[in-house]
């Protein structure tokens, strides 16, 4: 009877093991593979958070950079058969300044066959949910009816030598590219700073963030960890994911604010599960005991094993009900 209920305790281990892993290791399926179709479409808008990327496609184009030209200046006059290239879209203030320009000049850009690309840190969508007005939102997606979205990621730096430095050299050598990393840092949106956040405290993602973890696959701030050549693609296949950096992750470490850091903290003890996970493993393991003692008389007594699993199963019970309620709101919602 010892060895049975030892037996059923591993099997049962297993399936918890296996579960867990299952829960808490995203899988992102097939990877987004970009094959810059964008550089054949005559309108598309290009996220990416290295602007230098896109600029490396598309050398020969007319560069107009709202940062410092606004009012889209350089666009005045469109020449026959050229790639222009609006960047820095997101920089603006006001999302909604430049559509009647961009509108207008649309047909333009079709009767001379040239072609316009513009690129921004933030996506489509970012930008889109931005816009308080929804009169401004409506013109917005209206302009951008027929545009090409695509995403470039970023290039992956977790090459052999860097994974190997020390946390002094991690430091040197963050210090002469913390501008970039911080640009980066900036241009992700709330979900996607706490997801990364989170990673680099954690090592694992939250499933419960998976349309933020496939934007940042997309944007190439994520990326696997198996060489690509190597790398199975079939959608039941568990991947493990890092960071694109180690200097990144670093920088995330050590320059992640306090008042950031507490609202990650927040917001995670409102709607995260940890608490829940960690309630439900100390439970398997008093029911374990709680087998264990029931076919073994002598690890402790038949009141002490039904003790013991009671308390494991009012843990599994509460997890049960505190996930079930989680999602009935009561009172007014928060706004």
């Amino acid at each position: 009877w010892v060895l049975l209920g030892i037996f059923g305790a591993g099997i049962a281990f297993s399936y918890f093991i296996t579960t867990i892993q299952n829960s808490i290791f995203y899988r992102f399926g097939q990877r987004f593979k970009n094959q810059n179709q964008f550089l054949k479409k005559p309108f598309s808008f290009v996220s990416c958070l290295d602007s230098s990327l896109i600029e490396s496609k598309i050398t020969d184009a007319v560069e107009v950079d709202m940062l410092f030209d606004p009012e889209l200046s350089q666009l005045k006059n469109i020449r026959w058969n050229s790639t222009y290239h609006i960047k820095n879209f997101h920089t603006q203030k006001d999302y909604g300044a430049s559509l009647p320009f961009i509108q207008e000049i649309r047909q333009e850009f079709i009767s001379k066959n040239s072609r316009l690309v513009i690129s921004s840190g933030l996506s489509w969508k970012e930008l889109f949910s931005l816009i308080p007005d929804n009169r401004t939102k409506v013109a917005f997606s209206e302009v951008f009816a027929d545009f090409y979205f695509d995403f470039i990621p970023l290039k992956p730096e977790n090459t052999t030598l860097n994974e190997s430095l020390s946390n002094e050299d991690l430091l040197q050598k963050l210090r002469k590219r913390k501008s970039f990393y911080a640009n980066i840092w900036s241009e992700l949106n709330f979900d996607e700073r706490l997801a990364c956040y989170s990673f680099a405290m954690e090592g694992f993602f939250n499933p419960a963030q998976s349309d933020t973890l496939s934007s940042l696959n997309q944007k190439g701030v994520v990326i696997p960890k198996t060489d690509s050549s190597q790398e199975n693609t079939a959608k039941d296949t568990w991947t493990e994911w890092q960071l694109f950096s180690p200097m990144f992750r670093k920088f995330i470490l050590s320059h992640v604010t306090e008042k950031e850091a507490e609202e990650f903290k927040k917001f995670e003890k409102r709607f995260g599960n940890s608490s829940l996970i960690q309630i439900s493993i100390v439970s398997f393991v008093l029911i374990c005991f709680a087998l264990i003692g029931i076919f073994d008389r002598n690890f402790f007594n038949e009141a002490y094993a039904y003790l013991t699993g009671s308390l494991g199963l009012l843990g599994s019970v509460y997890a049960l009900l505190n996930r079930g309620l989680s999602g009935i709101k009561f009172g007014k919602s928060e706004s």
